[in-house]
């Protein structure tokens, strides 16, 4: 989750049947961020800088919508 003002998203946890990833950039990461990790990267290549630092200059410190700090966000 990128900290931005004009975004509202949701989650929830639900039982179902998935694949199991494999080149993905981190162990267990859902196949469905695929998408949005290529857009970011065509992204950052527009804006001619490095994905990763997009991602930082991005970075949410918290859950802006509950106000409360993340339990385990250690990207950093």
């Amino acid at each position: 989750m990128c900290a931005v003002s004009n975004v509202s998203a949701q989650h929830q946890v639900r039982p179902i049947n998935t694949v199991t990833p494999g080149w993905m950039r981190a162990p267990g990461e859902n196949p469905c961020a695929f998408g949005l990790e290529v857009a970011m990267d065509e992204l950052a290549y527009a804006l001619d800088i490095d994905p990763l630092e997009l991602c930082l200059r991005n970075w949410a410190d918290k859950d802006y919508q509950l106000d409360l700090p993340w339990s385990s966000r250690r990207l950093k």
